[in-house]
């Protein structure tokens, strides 16, 4: 049995944006309050993973003068709320969907009785839809998903940060402010991710590390990525634009990026960002098309397409 929730919502909540295309887009869509998710003082900081969409984590490389779409969300690793945190999450027992219920909420069928999964045998959990969280935000304290008060991305040149650095800061208990570089957001999907398009025009050529802090409120424990399932390639008889289905999350690779425990950070290097004349992906979505689109376009948290072996 889920035991009771112990958290506190912030008295002034965020003003939702429904879509990243708010920030460039003439008419902006309706907004919601979304409740900030404090724990209780004494209670400890509510252990995280910082999520790196899948054009940060798989994109070979980038070309000087496209727009980067730069994307995260964070992962509760005790969505239970219990007293103290101390039966945290293992990254094998998330949900690759993260508006899962954590309580257990059955799909029900049209006569309202639970859906069986005929390969368990147990009832199928619900997710909730962006619908659904649009509508009642305090919904998102079911599921994986955290709501932030604030969150600082730094992008920075990984072998000369005096050459480029930039800092992108939102802050989110007071709503929505024209000065908020990083949108929340629920998608598609009903994911609810924190990014912005980073405009990579007349930056030096080079490797790019992408530093994710939040407040030590929530204890930033995993970097991670999508984990997605191993393919045989003699096996594989479907062609390069069939989309692989992610499979839960997985920590970066070492050589990829991590955390840093004292800073209470996430990092992750971006591919390689080359001179325009040398090729390279055209923008952030998922196929490198969206000239400056980001790969959670399609509704989910970060869907690759083509073949994708480990």
């Amino acid at each position: 049995m889920r035991t009771n929730k112990i958290f506190v919502t912030a008295i002034a909540t965020v003003m939702l944006a429904i879509s990243f295309a708010s920030l460039a887009a003439a008419e902006e869509e309706p907004a919601v309050p979304v409740p900030i998710q404090y724990p209780l003082e004494g209670q400890g900081s509510v252990p995280v993973a910082v999520y790196f969409a899948d054009n940060m984590a798989f994109g070979p490389q980038w070309r000087v003068g496209n727009l980067v779409r730069i994307e995260t969300a964070v992962i509760n690793l005790d969505p239970d709320w219990d007293t103290d945190f101390a039966d945290t999450l293992a990254l094998d027992q998330i949900p690759v969907e993260l508006g899962q219920s954590v309580s257990g909420k059955p799909v029900l069928d049209e006569f309202g009785v639970p859906v069986i999964d005929p390969l368990t045998g147990l009832p199928l959990i619900y997710n909730y839809t962006q619908t659904d969280l649009m509508t009642d935000p305090n919904l998102l304290n079911d599921t994986y998903m955290v709501s932030v008060s604030e969150i600082t991305i730094r992008i920075y040149l990984s072998t000369d940060a005096s050459v480029y650095s930039k800092t992108f800061y939102s802050y989110f208990v007071d709503g929505v402010q024209e000065d908020d570089v990083v949108t929340m957001e629920i998608n598609k999907g009903g994911h609810l991710i924190y990014g912005f398009l980073w405009d990579t025009e007349g930056i030096e050529p080079g490797v790019y590390n992408v530093e994710v802090t939040i407040p030590g409120l929530w204890d930033v424990m995993y970097a991670v990525q999508h984990a997605f399932p191993v393919v045989v390639e003699e096996d594989v008889t479907v062609s390069e634009d069939v989309e692989v289905e992610p499979i839960g999350y997985e920590a970066l690779p070492i050589e990829k990026g991590g955390v840093d425990s004292l800073t209470n950070t996430a990092n992750i290097l971006l591919g390689e960002l080359i001179d325009k004349s040398e090729g390279g992906s055209t923008g952030g979505g998922d196929n490198g098309d969206h000239d400056g689109g980001g790969g959670n376009m399609n509704g989910q948290l970060g869907t690759v397409m083509g073949k994708r072996g480990r």
